[in-house]
This record gives C-alpha cells, structure tokens and sequence, in this order.
C-alpha cells in the first residue's frame, strides 16, 4: 500500500508543480498536467491508498481548486470527491476534513466560484463527507456552508442543500434541537424558490428538521421581514403546483403524527386549519390526502387519550375513532385555529374565501358547545362581515349558522348579537363600515334564516318585533330591497315568512 502510494505522488508530483501558477498561463502545460493526475488516480481501487493520497495531496489539489482555468478547477474537485468516495473504510484525519470543508465553503460563495456545475460538485463532495464520516467534525462547518448553498441561484446547488440539510439532522440531532430556528432558516429559501422541485426538496428538508426539533416551527407562520414574505406555510397551501400542496399536507399530517403530545397540540393549532382548508383543494388526490392526514391524526389523538386514561378502551369504529380524535383536537387548538380560520374568511380573494369558509364549517362540525359559547360573538359578528361583503358566499354562512344552531338551540343568543346592530346608533356610524341598508339586509336575512332552525319563543318573538318596529327604520326603507321588505312585514306579522 505505501510503495503505491509513494509511486503515485512521484508521478503526480511534477503535474503539481505545473498547477502551482493559478494563473491562466501555459493553458495546454496546466490541461496536460490535470489530465496526468486524473489518469494517476483513476487506477486507485483501494480505500487504503485513497486515504493515504487525501492526507498527502489535499492541500495540492486545493490550490488546484483556485485556478484561473476553469477545466483544472472541475478536473481537481472531481479528482477530490472521487478519492472520497473510495475511502469508504477509512477514517480522513479531523484536520484535513476541516481543511476540505473550509475550502467547500469558500467555493461555494458565487463571486469566488463563479461555474455553477463546479458549485454543484462541491455540494456532492461535501454531502459525501458527511455521509461516510462519523460525526466528530464541528457542525458549524457543514451549518456556514449550508447557509452559503440554500441561497444559491443555481437550483441544482440548492437541491443539494436540502439533501445535506435532511443528511445533517441525522448526523446532528442536538444542533438541530440547539439551533432549530437556525435550520428553518435555512429551508426558507428552498421553500420559496420558483421552481416547483426545490420546493419540494425544501418540503423533505422542512419535515426532517422539524421531526428532530418542532421549536423552530412557528417561524413558518410569520411574516419574514428579511425576505419581505408573507408566513411561508399559509402561502403554500395555494402553489400553484399540486406536487407541492400533495407534498405539504402530507409532511404537516406527519409531524402531527409523530411529534410527542406536548408538540402535537402546542403546534397543532397552527397546523389544523392548514390541513382542514386543504380538504377542499380543487384537485381531489389533494383532498384526498388531507382527508387521510386528518383520519390518522385522529387516530393518534384518541391513542392520546386512552394513554392519559381519559378514554377507557379505543374504539373499534374508525369513524367513531375519528370524531373522538378531531373533537379532542379542535378542542385543545380551538381558540388559535379559530382566530386563523375567520381572518382568513375575510380574504379578498374570493375562491381563497370560500375554501376558508369550508374549512371554517369542517372545523365547527367537530366543536365542542362550551367553545361555541364562549366565541360566539367574535363567530357571529364574522358571519355578518362575510355576508355583507360577499352574497357569493351566503350559502357557506348558512351552512355556518345551521351547523352553530345543532349545538345552541335557542335563538336569544343570535338576537342578543344580531339586533343591536338595527340599533340607530350604529346604523348612523356605520360601525361596521358599510352602510346602513348593508347591515340591515344582512341581519334581517340573518333572522329570516334563523327562526326556522332554533326555538322561538314568544319573549324572543317579541324582542324581533320590537326591533322592527323602531321608528328610525322608516328612515331606511326607501334604501332597502323589495325582498327586504317583505321579509320585515312578514317579521312583524308572524316571525315565519
């Protein structure tokens, strides 16, 4: 092994001599010169001797790296990776490691290496590096190089940065856990990237850094004021490519499944809506896979119960398995969930409204009464801003309101919400910034609805009456629709149209 060794430096040694001068001087003397040490080494099978040459001519084949002729450059970081991959049994000395991973991280900056396949050869290199050696090198060296790739504007580069980036949550857990938010903003970019395959790699790596540590999540759900971006992970729920949006749904029911409970619920609230919107994405393998993502999330959240000894014994009905899992999950995120799902039923863009309004009712089919309660007016008062702004989504509302109504049965609760607003007071301020006739058409629609899914008595259909029959509705009435109209008089008549 050492004579071989020996005989290949001797050969090679005069070909370095040549590369000593980075400069582009004597172009066929340095090409010669390369293509000599590439046919030198090619002969190498052994990882023995490939171990003994990186110790010996690293530092020669780094000064090659740096030269002014771009075929010397690719030839010498080949050579490099080659003589890398064959040491697959050896161990390559923590200095020289150190050094190969110094000068990967200085070529990999754009100004410096400005060949872009020569970037990407170095990514391989170093994604080689951390795959066949033991985790004994400091892992700030592979996290500045990461940092370096995932911003490049070669998307291969950046491809290969998610694959080093899910290679080092396995090499490094406790950095990742050290140093989450770190890593998430390392898969930022990837996310947010134009291509629809580096968005899906960023996707993997996401789902690999978060199933090390969850800590970092939460940076997903902001806006990002470096990037100028709006949170990462709502934005993705309407990619344009339906690899992505199949890809996201399923890695968020993933980390649903298998974070421990304490992440499972902290995080939950924020993913919940996310997966419920995507229930009703336009293409139905996508549908179908939040669906699916919501049936196993169910599962493990009934598993949680049974492990608290709250539920006794898991039923044996999956549909049964899957109320008693969401219910319990729409419980513990209730309050976060919410307050996403009616902000976004406000969305100026129609299609992304309706979508939320679906993923609102899903999300209300499994709430408990007591919660119902407790939001109610923030719900209604909601209920009446989308309905005012948008008649295309009045089907949605009432599908909203049926649903409420199935669990509070009385219609005081709705009335103690819903005629203040015919008060003259606000219709005057225009509280609810629209106009008057606006806000009257949608409450008296609201009523109109209302009395013929809850119980009435006749204090509340008193209560109705009197409302109507407030002198400053006269003011009013030349604004207001026929069918307005005529549903007030029915109101007044009989409280049923």
């Amino acid at each position: 092994m050492a004579t071989e060794i020996e005989e290949i430096n001797n050969t090679v040694s005069p070909y370095f001599s040549v590369l000593e001068d980075t400069s582009t001087k004597d172009r066929p003397a340095k090409r010669r010169a390369i293509d000599g040490i590439k046919k030198s080494y090619s002969q190498v099978k052994s990882s023995s001797v490939a171990n003994g040459l990186i110790e010996n001519t690293t530092h020669s084949l780094l000064i090659c790296v740096e030269s002014e002729i771009e075929s010397v450059r690719e030839n010498s970081v080949h050579i490099l990776k080659r003589l890398i991959a064959i040491n697959d049994k050896e161990s390559i000395q923590e200095t020289t490691l150190v050094t190969i991973l110094k000068a990967a991280d200085k070529r990999l900056d754009q100004s410096i290496e400005q060949t872009e396949e020569i970037r990407a050869v170095w990514m391989e290199l170093v994604i080689m590096l951390l795959e066949l050696q033991s985790s004994n090198i400091k892992a700030e060296h592979f996290m500045d190089i990461l940092q370096t790739a995932v911003k490049d504007p070669f998307s291969e580069v950046q491809k290969l940065a998610s694959t080093l980036l899910c290679l080092f949550t396995i090499k490094y857990p406790k950095m990742v856990d050290y140093a989450c938010d770190r890593m998430i903003e390392y898969v930022i970019p990837l996310l947010i990237h134009k291509h629809t395959a580096i968005r899906s790699s960023g996707i993997k790596a996401m789902e690999a850094v978060l199933l090390t540590c969850a800590k970092g999540f939460h940076l997903l759900f902001e806006y990002n004021e470096d990037l100028d971006k709006q949170p990462i992970i709502p934005s993705l729920i309407y990619d344009p490519s339906a690899l992505v949006r199949q890809q996201l749904f399923t890695t968020l029911g993933n980390l649903l499944c298998e974070w421990s409970p304490r992440d499972r619920y902290e995080h939950g609230e924020k993913i919940l809506p996310v997966i419920l919107s995507g229930a009703f994405d336009e293409l139905p393998a996508v549908e179908s896979t939040c669906q699916s993502a919501l049936t196993r999330v169910a599962d493990i959240c009934v598993h949680d119960l049974h492990d608290a000894e709250i539920l006794k014994e898991i039923p044996i009905d999956a549909s049964v398995r899957k109320t008693i899992g969401l219910k319990h999950l729409v419980h513990i995120c209730y309050d976060s969930s919410l307050n996403y799902l009616l902000d976004k039923s406000t969305d100026f863009v129609i299609s992304r409204q309706i979508t939320n309004l679906s993923a609102l009712k899903l999300f209300l089919e499994y709430a408990s009464a007591d919660d119902l309660v407790r939001t109610f007016k923030k719900l209604m008062n909601c209920l009446v801003l989308v309905f005012s702004s948008n008649h295309a989504a009045e089907s949605d509302v009432f599908e909203i309101l049926s649903i409420i109504s199935n669990q509070l049965h009385s219609v005081d609760i709705y009335l103690d919400i819903l005629l203040p607003k015919l008060d003259p007071r606000y219709l005057n301020d225009e509280t609810s910034n629209f106009p008057a006739e606006v806000v009257i058409t949608t409450v008296i629609t609201f009523l109109e609805y209302l009395i013929t899914v809850t119980e009435v008595s006749t204090q509340s259909t008193d209560r109705i009456k009197k409302a109507l029959q407030r002198p400053h509705f006269e003011n009013y009435k030349n604004r207001l629709s026929s069918k307005t109209k005529q549903s007030i008089t029915a109101l007044n008549e009989n409280v049923v149209l």
